[in-house]
């Protein structure tokens, strides 16, 4: 038996028609079905979870996220199901030291309220000034090689000696760190 050509499918025209998709009542404002059956399914959903919820609770897991544990819930469950309370606010609490991870909700300790990575602007006024230091720590360390070289620093004892290289090594192997950084990002 085919429709007309004129006719779309019963589920289609209920819901361009915001009619319930079991019955011909009107469906429930952004909802496809009217109260009734919206309570139905409800209810069914309700149940199901709680069997779902009760098998792993038996098999000893966690019951939202199958995870193995002891108790009801694992840790990081445990701790989303706490949520946000006054004594834990999130970002944009008025100390902006504390945040709740959205995916886990661990707190975590920030200077500002703000997440994520550099903005593309901040990352290159952060990437200039890292070539400033880089710039300044090869100054430092063409200077402090130069005074490797005097009579009275070739004088100390050896230990000395290699203590002052090492930390005017220290120096070039900072600025070559920044340099190869660089390099990555814009090479």
């Amino acid at each position: 038996m085919s429709q007309p050509a004129n006719t779309l499918p019963l589920p289609l025209e209920r819901s361009l028609a915001l009619k319930c998709e079991r019955c011909d009542l009107d469906a429930v404002k952004g909802k496809r079905l009217c109260q009734a059956h919206l309570d139905d399914k409800r209810a069914r959903e309700k149940r199901s979870a709680k069997k779902r919820r009760d098998q792993r609770r038996r098999s000893r897991r966690c019951v939202d996220c199958k995870r193995r544990c002891q108790k009801r819930r694992c840790r990081g469950c445990w701790q989303k199901s706490r949520g946000v309370n006054q004594n834990r606010k999130g970002v944009n609490n008025a100390d902006g030291n504390w945040r709740v991870d959205p995916g886990t909700n661990w707190m975590r300790f920030r200077g500002k309220g703000r997440r994520g990575r550099l903005t593309r602007e901040e990352q290159i006024d952060e990437d200039i000034r890292d070539a400033g230091f880089a710039i300044e720590e090869l100054r430092t360390y063409v200077e402090k090689a130069a005074v490797l070289k005097r009579p009275d620093v070739m004088a100390l004892p050896t230990i000395q000696r290699d203590a002052a290289r090492r930390e005017v090594g220290q120096h070039l192997g900072f600025a070559g760190r920044l340099v190869d950084d660089l390099a990555e990002r814009y090479g």
